[in-house]
């Protein structure tokens, strides 16, 4: 229990796989700059957006844990920790969005037809300074305090005198209290003010739901991939699996009743400043998009995952985490590029393969190199032997 990943050699091919991949992302996207700056920087914000969630979604992970008492989940908690690894490159990837291409955002040079909007309390709220200043706030949050989480959990390792447990549950206690709000904010300010006439109550929940969906089905891929790797072999068992099996699966049913709430309700009520989202994604080709999303993202893994027997198979459980992966995807994808591209359907080709192919690298990068530096399995923790022998 004691090797960590860096005495371990990596695949080289892995490696340059990986690499290679980032380097395919970096030249999209350089190319896309060029050729075709709105698709390039709105397949940014959405791969910005999934990264940012990914990470701060890894340590609200680690402080719900903390916060609940559990021990199932103690001896993956290096995952949830790695995760974090990515709230940096999301960071950078979503401000230089934010700070480069702020037309994206049609409130910022609003047109006639927008300007009516551009008065009292949202016309507050969309200022560009505050906007920015908004959005370095929460990322600075969310960034502090998940290293804090991760800086508390290794030192216990290295020291078993230190008083770690009661530290990690105040800087867990703080995460829980603020994120709920910070995310819900952040997902207006990104992601809803892109059409700033439409309005949604359920909007900022319906995000958390896919988010922590997405974290569930990362930390499931990388658990099992651990597991065939050897470093998780006596540690991953079918009992872990199958409680992240049924957590994906309800948080999958979760974000599908968020996601009926939303839609129903616009529906009945026919208000045109709220109907026009839709109307958008019911239209030519973005029409199957707007069902296969809802498709990979609740139908197919609710009903492959009933069954108990497959809730306990890594094989099926890492295929179902790579569908709802790619479900988080075209999620924020329907979300955003309608906003901006508008009617005619998606535009999907070189730059959003290409950009994709570079985030799943990097990604993968960022993983490896931050479940480096630590014992695989934390070493001293009071629910440690709990999780080792676990059984739901």
């Amino acid at each position: 229990m004691s090797a960590t990943v860096t005495d371990i050699r990596y695949q080289p091919t892995a490696q340059r796989l990986f690499s290679a991949m980032a380097a395919i992302g970096a030249l999209s996207l350089a190319a896309g700059l060029v050729l075709a700056p709105d698709r390039a920087w709105a397949n940014l914000l959405v791969l910005s957006i999934g990264t940012v969630g990914l990470g701060v979604g890894g340590a609200v992970f680690i402080a719900v844990h903390r916060l609940s008492g559990a021990g199932w989940a103690t001896a993956l908690r290096r995952v949830p920790e790695a995760m974090v690894s990515l709230l940096p490159v999301g960071s950078v990837g979503l401000l230089a969005v934010l700070v480069f291409r702020p037309n994206l955002y049609a409130w910022v040079n609003p047109s006639a037809e927008l300007e009516h909007l551009m008065v009292g309390f949202k016309g507050l709220w969309l200022n560009r300074p505050f906007f920015l200043a908004r959005a370095v706030f929460y990322l600075a949050l969310w960034s502090w305090l998940g290293w804090s989480l991760v800086r508390v959990s290794r030192l216990q390792d290295l020291d078993p005198h230190r008083k770690g447990y009661r530290e990690s549950g105040r800087y867990a206690a703080l995460l829980a209290a603020t994120f709920g709000l910070t995310y819900c904010l952040a997902s207006f300010d990104w992601i809803m003010s892109l059409e700033p006439e439409w309005y949604s109550t359920v909007f900022g929940f319906y995000n958390l739901a896919g988010m922590f969906v997405a974290v569930l089905a990362m930390m499931t891929l990388m658990s099992v991939w651990l597991r065939r790797r050897g470093e998780f072999r006596g540690v991953l068992s079918g009992e872990h699996l199958h409680d992240l099996g049924k957590l994906l699966m309800g948080f999958c049913t979760v974000w599908a009743y968020l996601w009926f709430c939303q839609y129903m309700l616009i529906w009945y009520s026919n208000f045109p400043e709220e109907t026009g989202y839709y109307l958008i994604r019911r239209e030519g080709a973005w029409n199957s998009v707007f069902f296969l999303n809802l498709a990979i993202n609740w139908i197919l893994p609710f009903l492959i995952l009933l069954p108990a027997s497959v809730k306990r198979s890594s094989s099926a459980m890492a295929k179902i985490a790579t569908l709802l992966l790619l479900g988080r995807v075209v999620d924020l994808y329907l979300m955003i590029v309608p906003s901006i591209e508008g009617v005619g359907g998606p535009k999907f080709g070189i730059y959003e393969v290409g950009m994709l192919a570079g985030a799943i690298g990097l990604i993968a990068l960022l993983m490896i190199r931050g479940l480096r530096g630590a014992a695989i399995v934390p070493q001293i923790d009071l629910r440690l032997q709990q999780s080792l022998h676990y059984h739901s």
